[in-house]
C-alpha cells in the first residue's frame, strides 16, 4: 500500500508522519481481516519502511506476522553520527522548525536531496558510490522519481527510534539482514528486544543488494515466505 507519506502519493513532498503512516498501516490491517475470505495479514518491511513495521507490530494485535528486510533502525544515536555531531542534529532540528514556520506563513515548502554525493545539505549525504541506486537511472533514478524530501519533515524524522518498540511486538517477527546492510547491530538490538517467536536469518550482500539484486532478493523471499507460511496459513485471522 502507498500511505499519504509516502511512495507516489502527493503528500510524500511535504510532510513524513511516523504517527499517521501507523495509522494507515492499521486501518489497512483492520480493513483486511475484516474480509471474509482473508485468513491473516502480514507485513513485510525493508529498509526505513522496517521501522514503520516496528511501529506496527507494537501497536496492531491483528498483524499475523512480521517480517523486515535489510532493515535501516535509526536511533538518536544513529542520527548524532550521520549529522556529524549533536550540535549537528540541533541544526537539522532549527531548520526545519523554520522551514515549518515559513510554510505555515507562505504556504512555500522547502526541498533538499534526500539523497546526494555532492550536496552536504541532502538528508542522507555520502562519499561517491554511496548512493548509486538512488541516483543511478539504470537503477532507482526513474522518470516518476522525485529525489527530493521537505526540510520541514525532519522534525518528525529525527524522533523516529524503532529499536524502542520491540519489547511490545508479539507478532512473531523475522529479521533478515547481513553484515554489508545498513547498521548491523541495531538490526541485532531489534531482534533481541523482541517479545514474541522469532527468527534471525543473517545472510550475505550489500544493503542494495536487497533491492535489486536477484540473489539477495531471492533468498529473502523465499526466508520470509517460509516463515509467513508458517504463522499466517496455519491460523486464522481474529
Amino acid at each position: 500500500m502507498t500511505t499519504p507519506t509516502t511512495g507516489r502519493a502527493p503528500a510524500s513532498r511535504v510532510s513524513s508522519s511516523r504517527p499517521r503512516k501507523t495509522k494507515d498501516l492499521q486501518a489497512a490491517v483492520i480493513y483486511l481481516t475484516g474480509l471474509p475470505y482473508v485468513q491473516a495479514v502480514g507485513m513485510v518491511g525493508v529498509c526505513t519502511s522496517t521501522g514503520n513495521a516496528a511501529y506496527l507490530g507494537a501497536a496492531e494485535p491483528r498483524l499475523g506476522a512480521l517480517a523486515t528486510v535489510a532493515a535501516f533502525l535509526p536511533s538518536p544515536a544513529i542520527f548524532t553520527m550521520l549529522y556529524g555531531s549533536e550540535e549537528g542534529v540541533a541544526a537539522r532540528r532549527a531548520q526545519a522548525a523554520a522551514s515549518r514556520d515559513k510554510c505555515e506563513q507562505t504556504g512555500e515548502v522547502d526541498f533538499v536531496p534526500a539523497y546526494s554525493e555532492t550536496d552536504p545539505a541532502a538528508i542522507d549525504y555520502g562519499p561517491a558510490g554511496s548512493y548509486d541506486y538512488y541516483l543511478n537511472e539504470s537503477r532507482a533514478n526513474i522518470p516518476a522519481y522525485r529525489n527530493e524530501t521537505a526540510v520541514m519533515s525532519l522534525t518528525e524524522f529525527l524522533e523516529f527510534a524503532p529499536i524502542t518498540q520491540a519489547p511490545a511486538i508479539t507478532t512473531p517477527t523475522m529479521v533478515v539482514h547481513s553484515d554489508g546492510s545498513a547498521f548491523p547491530d541495531q538490526a541485532k538490538k531489534l531482534y533481541e528486544g523482541l517479545a514474541g517467536e522469532k527468527e534471525l536469518v543473517w545472510a550475505d550482500g550489500n544493503h542494495y543488494d536487497y533491492y535489486d539484486s536477484g540473489a539477495q532478493i531471492d533468498s529473502a523471499v523465499a526466508n520470509v515466505s517460509r516463515f509467513f507460511r508458517t504463522h499466517l496459513v496455519a491460523g486464522p485471522a481474529t
